[in-house]
């Protein structure tokens, strides 16, 4: 059960820091990959 809840804060911890990932860790991550297709052009803010 504690492996469960340590990879649930390591999502959260990855969402937080999003901004520094690189785009392909981005994707692979991703639940809804298609959004990162819709957002990669545009900068973030």
């Amino acid at each position: 059960m504690g492996y469960k809840n340590s990879l649930k804060l390591l999502g959260y911890r990855l969402g937080l820091s999003h901004q520094y990932l690189p785009m392909p860790l981005k994707k692979l991550c991703a639940m809804h990959k298609a959004f990162w297709a819709q957002h990669s052009a545009s900068p973030s803010a």
